[in-house]
């Protein structure tokens, strides 16, 4: 699971963070279906 998440930030890291945010967005609802969310998410993005 980690490893799809390391590879969807490598392949989008030169993407400007509002875009990187809504891929990762999508990709987690994709992920999750139908199901309930049961945990929360938090994602932090750092620019240097």
């Amino acid at each position: 699971m980690t490893a799809r998440l390391h590879q969807l930030i490598e392949a989008n890291k030169s993407m400007p963070f509002d875009r990187q945010a809504q891929l990762l967005e999508q990709a987690f609802l994709d992920w999750k279906g139908a199901e309930e969310q049961v945990d929360d998410v938090c994602m932090l993005g750092i620019a240097v």
